[in-house]
């Protein structure tokens, strides 16, 4: 396989691009009719709690830093987004912050809004202590599911920073484990590995629960609210999703990769080698590539020939 090939084969992959002669592409909506996203409830058990419950649930395991300036930062900030939310109209927190208009404008500083709660009115400047402090208090507050921010103000706000590491700590440490394994099992690069989970993190965020809750139709959801942020293509790859089905994370009818839910028609290429049964994952990927490379040059029955006689031998 030539360096230009295995290069076309693997961005084909990650970013589902390739497709099978005589496939038809499937729109969102129908996709999204067959894989439903789960709904966002309108009120939980912890973004009911008062605001002391809150704070005493906050301060405790697994919330607090490590180190006392972090620590410190962290409850700074904690109280500044607390008091600040207080001062909005409805029933729960989550109430509060759709209406303190933070993700009315996703690619706005939300941070403004606190900081100028915090000031009372005064003509003063925000203290830098405050600026630095603000955006670990709100990351506490989603971490612990206080708070369910929208998938597009997840992807396009620059803060909270470290939200995919912040749930791994302290919502699902063995979920998040899983598929950072499969990634350094089929390692891609560091910074498409570091977007798919901060992809995850933000579904887990955005929906509740762990990685294990995440089904399929909130992957395609995620995917149509990323297709509308000015990123890179890494930023859009489905690449998570990929990493979430290997380690088992998703139900049992979600396809291997959103490019097989996105098409109908002839099979493509990850399904003519997953009827092979290959258990080893390194070597079916191998195969996958260098299929996808000689793809243009064949027609569809000489293909699925070629794919079954490199199957069996493995």
């Amino acid at each position: 396989m030539t360096a230009a090939g295995q290069v076309a084969a693997q961005s084909a992959a990650v970013t589902g691009t390739a497709r099978g002669p005589g496939r038809r592409k499937i729109d969102d909506r129908e996709l999204l009719g067959r894989f439903p996203p789960r709904a966002v409830p309108a009120a939980w058990p912890v973004t009911l709690m008062g605001r002391d419950q809150v704070w005493g649930h906050l301060i405790a395991a697994p919330f607090p830093r490590t180190g006392s300036a972090p620590e410190r930062a962290r409850r700074r900030g904690m109280a500044i987004v607390l008091g600040w939310l207080a001062d909005q109209p409805g029933a729960s927190w989550q109430d509060r912050w759709l209406a303190a208009g933070a993700e009315a404008d996703p690619a706005a500083d939300w941070r403004l809004l606190p900081l100028a709660w915090n000031l009372h009115g005064s003509e003063g400047r925000p203290r830098q202590r405050d600026q630095h402090a603000v955006a670990p208090g709100l990351l506490s507050l989603i971490a612990a599911d206080v708070l369910r921010p929208g998938l597009t103000w997840l992807l396009r706000s620059q803060t909270p920073k470290f939200l995919a590491a912040e749930l791994a700590r302290v919502r699902d440490p063995s979920g998040f484990a899983a598929v950072s394994a499969r990634a350094q099992a089929t390692p891609v690069n560091l910074a498409a590995t570091g977007v798919a989970l901060h992809r995850i993190a933000a579904i887990v965020a955005a929906k509740g629960g762990g990685v294990a809750s995440v089904c399929a139709g909130d992957c395609l959801e995620l995917l149509t609210a990323a297709a509308g942020t000015p990123s890179s293509w890494q930023a859009r790859s489905p690449y998570f999703y990929q990493l979430l089905h290997a380690a088992g994370m998703l139900e049992a009818s979600a396809p291997p990769t959103i490019r097989m839910a996105r098409w109908r028609g002839q099979p493509a290429i990850e399904e003519l080698i997953g009827k092979c049964g290959i258990e080893c994952r390194p070597v079916r990927d191998l195969l996958v590539s260098y299929l996808a490379e000689r793809q243009p040059a064949l027609d569809f029955s000489t293909l699925r020939r070629l794919a079954d006689d490199l199957g069996r031998l493995f």
